[in-house]
């Protein structure tokens, strides 16, 4: 896009109603684009915001699920239509400066049936209606009493049906600026996983027995899910035959402790399948010969070539049948 700065992670959903959907990209400088797959541009755009922004957020805006593109920046909370325009009540201004690269996770807090944009700046969380009101649910803005707080996700933590949130606020070792909730364990319990910081700890915390509550999680991870789609209404699609050329590869548990469980399928015997895991400097950590079948199981027990523990962190795993390939990340806690 014609922007004079770098780009925000980027939004995806069905913008037109036309098969496929759209790419919404947000730059430093305030720049927003809407682009198709063909890499047109929807019309209406680009917009011109204030710089430092969040990178966006699409909400549904009604009972139709019609999209609402929602982006803070400066001290201003914007809901964008699929035109480009700003929706009725908007902008809504917002105490403190936004804080950029932070998410505007998206959910229903109040339990009205409808989504609130939880915005994080340098002085609150604001949680903004997007039914144009502009209003904020009692109790809010909520004061965070951190000068740098991290990326808001909404999710269960004392199981009582309605989703919290959860922020960093000077996490230990600098970790926990993204974090994400899951159950690791399949315990019934939620995971906070706050990663690691310049200490090189990974952290890990419980919210007790019983805090997932079996409810579902409106935006447990940065960017909403798993595929980082930053949509409500596009949680991503699976590519057809399960992967490239047929390939499916996936991790029974991520993040995951020792050991980490693959699942593979070539779809048809291949000469030579293995499994090489890389750290994200891209060195060689682990190789996993798998023969000759068509699919299974495989474990690694978390050790290098050399037989030694590896630290917890991500991983990268590369799944090789024949000429084709498949990738997958590796969270992998201690």
């Amino acid at each position: 896009i014609a922007a004079s700065s770098a780009l925000l992670p980027v939004a995806l959903s069905d913008l037109d109603g036309l098969p496929g959907v759209e790419i919404v990209a947000v730059a430093a400088d305030g720049t927003v684009e809407a682009v198709r797959g063909d890499g047109s541009s929807l019309p209406g755009w680009p917009v011109h915001l204030a710089s430092d922004p969040s990178p966006p957020s699409i909400a549904s805006g009604d009972a139709s699920s019609t999209p609402v593109i929602v982006i803070a920046a400066g001290s201003q909370v914007h809901a964008l239509s699929a035109g480009g325009n700003e929706r009725p009540g908007f902008p809504v201004a917002v105490r403190g400066f936004v804080l950029g690269g932070r998410d505007v996770a998206l959910g229903d807090i109040d339990g009205d049936g409808r989504d609130e944009a939880i915005v994080v700046t340098s002085e609150d969380a604001h949680a903004i209606e997007l039914d144009g009101s502009g209003l904020e649910p009692p109790g809010w803005p909520r004061p965070l009493g951190a000068t740098d707080p991290g990326s808001p996700v909404l999710g269960q933590l004392v199981a009582d049906g309605a989703p919290e949130l959860l922020v960093q606020r000077n996490g230990p070792g600098g970790a926990g600026r993204y974090l994400t909730l899951s159950d690791l364990e399949g315990d019934g319990a939620t995971d906070v996983v706050a990663g690691t910081g310049p200490d090189h700890i990974f952290y890990v915390y419980s919210a007790g027995a019983g805090s997932r509550g079996g409810s579902q999680e409106p935006w447990p991870t940065y960017r909403g899910n798993f595929a980082r789609t930053g949509s409500r209404l596009y949680q991503g699609t699976p590519l057809p035959g399960g992967g490239p050329s047929g390939l499916s590869f996936t991790i029974l548990g991520n993040p995951s402790r020792r050991p980490v469980v693959f699942r593979w399928s070539a779809g048809g015997a291949a000469a030579r399948q293995e499994i090489r895991i890389h750290d994200l400097m891209g060195r060689r950590v682990a190789v996993l010969d798998l023969g000759s079948g068509s699919e299974g199981l495989a474990s690694w027990d978390g050790l290098d070539r050399d037989g030694h523990r590896v630290r917890a962190g991500v991983y990268l795993a590369r799944f090789n049948s024949g000429s084709k390939h498949r990738d997958a990340r590796v969270v992998l806690i201690p």
